[in-house]
């Protein structure tokens, strides 16, 4: 016995034109299999009494491929993971990894200490340190009387 299954097509176009028709062209114009983008690199940002703390998810990303700038309140983080290009000789079969220059940039405003701002780079997260200046930190006030 056979069984017949429905499909709607508008339920099928999304899936198909996310998965495989916007890759067919970015892979065509692009030159094949490359991967070469402007990425987002992922963060995290926390607040502790004393400092901000961001965490960045850079795998592949060489420190000397880092640049971090503070300028008029505006820290810069950006840099480029290098990707391998594809031997003409061999075949690619698949190719999901991006590479390319990335660049976040956050306002931080005038509370934060330039001149111990601390970064650092282990097993593929950047790990900046923010420290608040003195007079940003809260504080308690005791009330006299």
């Amino acid at each position: 016995m056979t069984r017949l299954v429905h499909y709607t097509p508008k339920t099928l176009w999304p899936s198909l034109r996310e998965n495989n028709i916007d890759r067919l062209f970015t892979d065509f114009f692009n030159g094949g299999t490359s991967r070469a983008v402007n990425w987002l690199a992922p963060v995290d940002i926390q607040e502790t009494e004393s400092a901000y703390e961001l965490s960045i998810d850079l795998p592949g990303v060489e420190k000397k491929d880092i640049s971090i700038s503070l300028d008029k309140g505006v820290l810069t983080i950006s840099g480029e993971r290098k990707g391998k290009t594809v031997e003409s000789e061999g075949k690619c079969h698949c190719s999901e990894r991006y590479f390319g220059s990335f660049k976040r940039s956050f306002r931080v405003g005038d509370g934060i200490n330039a001149d111990q701002i601390s970064a650092n780079l282990h097993n593929g997260v950047l790990e900046v340190g923010l420290p608040k200046k003195e007079e940003v930190k809260p504080r308690e006030i005791a009330v006299e009387g």
